[in-house]
């Protein structure tokens, strides 16, 4: 299981084009890199409004985000090297690497139809990105996030990334409930074997440096997305994750 999720060798082309599928269906071109704008092509109202800076330069305009601006190598990039439960872990865990594990945590419920199937892989995709805002916003303690006026306000920021990086990727706007029944499921495990000693995180039993767990969100990202894009009744090409 774990090969399968981060054992293997990026075979992305030059400049970060996103792969085509096994059936040759290429990726939503929402997930291709934005260009980079010079400052003086930059508009007026743009200038005034706040943004932070990227890696490779690029910029994200907050609280709402210009379109184009999300971009899932973004994402990927900053949850590989963000750290879980602010850094108090036994050794370097990713949200990436926890985003990985709610994402199969939810690819491996079972499917009478192949309508469920097609369900299945959308829920997985946002079950991957449920954690999307904290590449952008940084990942909150949950003490800190759910009990005090600093935590609301983060909320607040967080729900509209959410819906953004959603609509960006065509998603629901709403969270599936086996994605957060999954997002439990690992948050519990994760405190027990990262910071508590009661035993392996399961799924992910190893470190991996940010890189490696950066390919593995990506190459899970983009098979999602092209199964996604058969439909239901193609959906059985694809076998399932």
């Amino acid at each position: 299981m774990t090969d399968r999720i981060l054992g293997y060798q990026p075979e992305f082309p030059a400049g970060n084009t996103p792969p085509t599928g096994g059936s040759g269906v290429t990726s939503y071109a929402a997930s291709a890199q934005p260009s980079i704008v010079p400052e003086s092509e930059v508009k007026e109202t743009e200038k005034v409004e706040p943004y932070m800076l990227l890696s490779g330069g690029r910029k994200l305009h907050l609280p709402r985000p210009f379109p184009g601006e999300i971009c899932i190598e973004d994402i990927a990039h900053a949850l590989s090297h963000i750290c879980r439960f602010g850094g108090h872990t036994s050794h370097f865990y990713s949200v990436a690497e926890h985003s990985l594990c709610v994402s199969y945590y939810v690819g491996i419920q079972p499917t009478r139809t192949l309508e469920e199937l097609h369900q299945k892989r959308i829920h997985a995709l946002a079950g991957l990105l449920h954690d999307g805002p904290e590449a952008y916003l940084g990942d909150m303690i949950r003490p800190l996030k759910h009990s005090t006026v600093v935590g609301e306000e983060y909320r607040v920021f967080e729900a509209i990334l959410q819906r953004e990086i959603f609509r960006t990727f065509g998603l629901p706007a709403e969270l599936p409930k086996v994605v957060l029944e999954g997002d439990e499921v690992y948050c519990e495990r994760e405190l027990g074997a990262l910071i508590l000693g009661r035993g392996p995180v399961t799924l992910l039993d190893a470190e991996y440096p940010p890189d490696i767990v950066r390919e593995g969100f990506l190459r899970r990202f983009y098979a999602l997305q092209n199964a996604i894009q058969l439909g239901p009744a193609l959906a059985k090409l694809l076998p399932e994750e």
